[in-house]
């Protein structure tokens, strides 16, 4: 049985700023950390190589600072990664990153099970599983808390907002899971030196053939920025009981509120 972990890093938010003329996000210098939700996939993946078998390999496409969130999985008990470069911009759009996974797990040429997050806290666009699946073909079941194989099929429990789901589909698919899926595990030291040994393959989206698109980047730039919102700066000055009506008015002369 082959995993694919789809792992993502992202900008550590709390580091992220806001340019004040351009009003778009600044990357430039943010480190890079491991999406929670990557971690959920990773040990759903390993719990199943634990119980069936198997091998684990990690995908991820970015920049090579994202080595060391591969190493954090490695450390989990994945076997082997992959990590594809290409421009930050490609990463964050997903029609273009699904588009090139695809291409770089047609070219692993092994995947029975992929799994990656519902989302990541950069955006949660929840894009990239289900284009993903119609790129490759792969059933695909989204918001999975609950995994497990049986008889060749993938069986999952789904988290819906009317309740739960518990469905299955054959082998290969693609399943996006939900933090309550499982508590990620916390990887011993010797755990993590014997993850330095693992292979991590470097492939350059432009040198392997893999598609990219600065069509896509470029929306996805206009898509991260901030709208602008004028301010009127109305200032009241005069009794304070006065202050509820001469809030009144102004909101009803806005069309705010209805006379």
């Amino acid at each position: 049985m082959e995993f694919v972990i789809l792992a993502k890093q992202i900008p550590d938010l709390d580091q992220v700023r806001l340019h004040t003329e351009r009003r778009t996000p600044v990357f430039e210098g943010v480190p890079l950390v491991l999406d929670d939700l990557s971690r959920n996939a990773a040990e759903a993946a390993v719990q199943l190589k634990e119980k069936h078998g198997g091998h684990v390999t990690v995908l991820t496409l970015g920049t090579p600072a994202m080595r060391k969130g591969l190493r954090e999985i490695l450390a989990m008990g994945a076997d082997d990664a992959v990590l594809v470069t290409a421009e930050p911009a490609l990463e964050r759009d997903p029609r273009s990153k699904a588009t090139i996974l695809a291409a770089a797990i047609r070219q692993l040429g092994k995947g029975d099970l992929l799994l990656l997050g519902e989302g990541s806290a950069d955006g949660y666009s929840s894009q990239t599983g289900p284009r993903l699946a119609h790129a490759l073909g792969f059933p695909y079941l989204s918001y999975a808390r609950e995994v497990r194989l049986e008889q060749g099929s993938l069986q999952a429990v789904r988290d819906l907002e009317e309740g739960l789901e518990t469905v299955a589909v054959p082998l290969p698919a693609i399943v996006s899971v939900t933090n309550e899926i499982n508590t990620p595990r916390l990887p011993p030291l010797p755990k993590i030196l014997q993850a330095t040994k693992k292979p991590v393959a470097e492939w350059p989206a432009s040198e392997r053939g893999l598609p990219s698109s600065a069509l896509e980047a470029s929306l996805s730039e206009l898509a991260n920025r901030a709208p602008e919102t004028p301010r009127k700066r109305l200032i009241f000055e005069g009794p304070e009981e006065e202050s509820p009506a001469w809030l009144l008015e102004g909101l009803q002369k806005d069309g705010v509120l209805g006379r």
